[in-house]
């Protein structure tokens, strides 16, 4: 008996349907089995950053309290070299006392930069030497240069009305908040950034800038 040409073409047509939707099928499970797995990255990362410091890292920020640290202009026209000049807050700029007073002058340092990651365009702080110091304070500020490096420091700012606050910017935007006996911070720029930050321990807290 002759099969019907009819049956034939029906039956090829829907094996191809099925064909082309079990492809369809393969390609959707794969494409969101990898939208899970990077957002599942994403949450990893996050939380593993918050558990970047340990106790004992926390102590040794809790050293920077009061330590401003920023950037100054280059003396050179070298590429690789980074400059910060730290000085310490010694009272508040609400105190009676003279304005040459607040802040104590401890160095200028030097640090040399290489590149990493892709197509080496990150900068990170290498190794440095104190170019300018107050020879009171070289422990000092031997401890906050090997600090920058460890972790990778930008800049340490204080609130210039406050010798309660401290803030420790590092170089992927993430920021550790020193807030001294836990006082209310008003200044309208930081205050956001507080705002989103999570507790350490009692008085230090974490910001993380935002997984895209």
């Amino acid at each position: 008996m002759s099969q019907n040409p009819t049956i034939n073409k029906f039956s090829s047509f829907i094996g191809i349907a099925l064909l082309l939707s079990i492809i369809a099928f393969t390609v959707f499970i794969n494409f969101y089995e990898r939208q899970v797995t990077e957002e599942l990255e994403a949450i990893e990362f996050e939380e593993e950053k918050n558990q970047a410091f340990t106790p004992n890292e926390l102590l040794d920020f809790w050293e920077l309290e009061g330590i401003r640290a920023d950037k100054i202009a280059a003396r050179t026209k070298e590429q690789d070299k980074t400059y910060i000049v730290i000085s310490k807050t010694v009272r508040s700029l609400e105190s009676d006392l003279s304005k040459d007073s607040l802040f104590v002058y401890y160095g200028s340092v030097e640090f040399s930069t290489m590149n990493s990651g892709e197509n080496n365009k990150n900068e990170e702080l290498a190794y440095f030497k104190i170019i300018d110091k107050n020879d009171t304070q070289l422990d000092l500020v031997n401890q906050i240069s090997n600090l920058f490096i460890d972790h990778q420091i930008h800049s340490i700012s204080v609130l210039p009305k406050s010798n309660h606050f401290t803030c420790i910017n590092f170089k992927d935007s993430s920021k550790v908040f020193l807030i001294k006996d836990n006082k209310t911070i008003e200044n309208t720029y930081y205050k956001e950034f507080i705002k989103e930050a999570k507790f350490l321990n009692d008085s230090t807290k974490l910001y993380l800038p935002k997984v895209e």
